[in-house]
């Protein structure tokens, strides 16, 4: 049977990926000590600092892209179940006919197609259907693997028209992935200025300094504290629009 993804929740960094992100976030962390505090101690605290939130964040977003991709992919793969079980296919010919189609449309080493392989193998091997989906949905950590499978186990155990149920289930969780999807395309377009404004501090600090060193003085008492307290209230409002903008998967 083929190897399939345990966990699509986590993502396990390469030690490349790591020393890139780390080199990252020591460059950005040392700039922004240096033009806030113009001091080693906070050049350091500052590179350690943001080394681990660069590694914390590529992570994070890594993991939500292959959530989001595998998302995508069992869109698909519900619209070809459903075109098979509305011909009047049964499920397991649905299952088989869908793997062929995610192969055809994303490849036979993406997500879907090795779900979709998994589950046939299983099958095969008189391995319960219900159980199969139950584990791909638990693995997915995507609520609509997990209505999927949760209809289908409860439809097959009353007795119900699987057909029909499965039909109207795809074209359900179908429309709700395009409205997510939709919903992504609006908020990217305010994380671009969310990036924007991440930058202008540094940018307008940067700027007051050129003017001269008695128009902003970093290295006196007041100075450090002023800067103290604007990086804070940065930081959270950084933080406060990063919660407004998440979208869970």
């Amino acid at each position: 049977m083929v190897h399939v993804p345990s966990d699509y929740s986590s993502y396990n960094p390469s030690k490349a990926e790591v020393l890139l992100c780390s080199l990252a976030g020591v460059a950005a962390g040392g700039v922004v000590g240096y033009v806030f505090y113009e001091h080693i101690v906070a050049i350091a605290v500052g590179a350690i600092a943001a080394a681990i939130y660069v590694n914390l964040y590529y992570i994070k977003s890594r993991t939500e892209a292959v959530k989001n991709k595998l998302l995508l992919q069992f869109r698909d793969m519900l619209e070809s179940l459903s075109s098979s079980v509305s011909a009047g296919a049964n499920i397991l010919a649905a299952l088989a006919t869908a793997q062929k189609d995610m192969e055809s449309l994303h490849g036979s080493d993406s997500y879907i197609a090795c779900e979709l392989q998994h589950i046939n193998d299983g099958v095969a091997a008189n391995q319960n259907l219900e159980l199969l989906l139950s584990e791909f949905g638990s693995r997915s950590g995507l609520q609509e693997v997990k209505s999927f499978a949760n209809v289908f186990e409860t439809c097959n155990r009353l007795g119900g028209n699987i057909r029909e149920v499965s039909d109207i289930t795809c074209q359900i969780i179908c429309d709700k992935i395009e409205v997510r999807q939709e919903i992504l395309t609006v908020v990217s377009a305010k994380k671009t200025e969310q990036l924007a404004m991440l930058v202008m501090p540094m940018v307008f600090v940067m700027l007051l300094k050129g003017l001269g060193a008695s128009i902003a003085d970093m290295s006196s008492a007041i100075g450090r504290v002023s800067s103290t307290v604007a990086l804070v209230l940065f930081a959270l409002s950084y933080f406060i629009s990063c919660r407004i903008l998440k979208i869970e998967l």
